[in-house]
């Protein structure tokens, strides 16, 4: 009778790559990835990434089957990409690319390794460079304020046309290498099938939801009776509806001194001089208004979003106006946090989040909602258990489900 071989520890290991080297912010995504795949013995994470970013990841992080490969010399980004040959991973997922396009369209990985590109903004890689950033360039100058911001403006959408050159070879690429391709949403999926009919796509949040012990855990204290809102995302008014928003604030201050408690988390830039100013006001006459004007350390963001008892999208309602080709993290933020949510009337959720989000059509009736919520103790309450339910599909173990079926 024949001996049973049986396969050594690194032969069932299946070994997977994700690199991020190209936008700070999206570290959640790679963190997500990371603790779904490490939800299995079976699967070993490398993270090609930056030194700003791999302390991001860290910091969440400390897992015996995870280790980082790091950018230290930003002039040797071509050979930084190139050397994921030399790991034998079995897939790679490219998490951001928004600058290096030729350095990743001249990779070329064993035929034998899976390709895994997530999608974050569909339009900049199958329209015209040229007529986006006219677009984009046409709103910053109805909005900005200053020869200096704008020229800055200008100089960034020159090198953007100048890049979708080897943005446009590198996607027909992976069309024809029939790559997988992750979006976030159902919306995404059929945003991108309007350009892409029939292609491989697999939806996957950049936010999972980890533990149940976070939600009742006494992080922050709150006084009885008021509302804790989380207002996730930049304090930026070309990308939020920050000046309506706080004019909601100001013209009822007494009313939300009383009853909220607002977390705007989101770096508020130094080129919005008013919208600081104006914060800082309403700061000053008692509104329990919390702001930052540095990156949000990953702990004390959780620790806020956590405590928080919704989360508020505040986009431009003219957003509407096109069709919804990103998503907004504050979805992904519901996830994480178990929370429900306050969006824009117009905004598409996928089916699931119907019992958890409460809509607005104008700024003047997002007053109305604040009220409703005050005065209809129930509607709060059925929102937050609705929350629950549906963060309880975003678990790494149930996600793993989605990456390897």
């Amino acid at each position: 009778m024949g001996l049973l071989k049986v396969k050594s520890y690194q032969e069932l290991i299946l070994k997977i790559g994700i690199i991020e080297i190209c936008v700070e912010g999206h570290y959640v995504v790679v963190n997500a990835l990371i603790k779904t795949y490490l939800s299995s013995t079976e699967n070993e994470v490398l993270v090609f990434t930056t030194p700003a970013i791999k302390k991001l990841l860290a910091a969440q992080n400390n897992h015996p089957q995870l280790s980082f490969v790091v950018l230290e010399d930003k002039k040797k980004v071509g050979a930084f990409i190139q050397s994921m040959n030399a790991y034998q991973l079995n897939r790679i997922h490219y998490s951001t690319i928004s600058k290096y396009f030729k350095e990743f369209y001249l990779l070329n990985v064993h035929s034998s390794c899976e390709e895994y590109f997530h999608f974050h903004n569909i339009d900049l890689w199958f329209m015209s460079a040229f007529k986006l950033q006219a677009i984009r360039l046409m709103e910053l100058f109805k909005t900005q304020k200053g020869f200096l911001n704008l020229f800055n403006h200008f100089k960034y959408s020159v090198k953007d046309i100048l890049w979708d050159y080897y943005r446009k070879k590198l996607i027909t690429k992976l069309i024809h290498k029939q790559v997988t391709f992750i979006i976030l949403s159902e919306a995404q999926k059929k945003y991108l099938e309007s350009f892409l009919k029939g292609s491989d796509t697999l939806i996957f949040p950049s936010l999972i939801f980890e533990d149940d012990s976070i939600l009742t855990a006494e992080i922050l204290p709150k006084p009885p009776g008021k509302i804790r809102v989380c207002v996730p995302g930049a304090v930026v008014q070309s990308k939020k509806e920050y000046d309506k928003f706080l004019t909601v604030l100001e013209k009822d201050l007494e009313f939300y001194k009383q009853y909220y408690i607002f977390d705007l988390l989101g770096r508020v830039s130094a080129e919005e001089k008013n919208l600081f100013e104006r914060i800082k006001a309403l700061e000053k006459n008692g509104l329990e208004i919390y702001y930052y004007l540095s990156f949000i350390d990953v702990i004390e963001f959780d620790q806020k979003l956590y405590a928080s008892d919704i989360i508020l999208s505040n986009m431009h309602l003219n957003d509407g106006l096109t069709i919804q080709n990103k998503e907004t993290a504050a979805v992904y933020q519901m996830i994480r946090g178990a929370k429900p949510g306050i969006f824009p009337g117009y905004f598409q959720l996928d089916h699931y989040f119907e019992g958890s989000v409460i809509k607005f059509a104008t700024y003047d009736t997002l007053d109305n909602l604040f009220k409703s919520l005050v005065e209809d103790k129930d509607l709060l309450i059925n929102l937050q258990v609705h929350a629950k339910k549906v963060s309880q599909d975003f678990t790494p173990e149930n996600l793993l489900k989605r990456l390897i079926p």
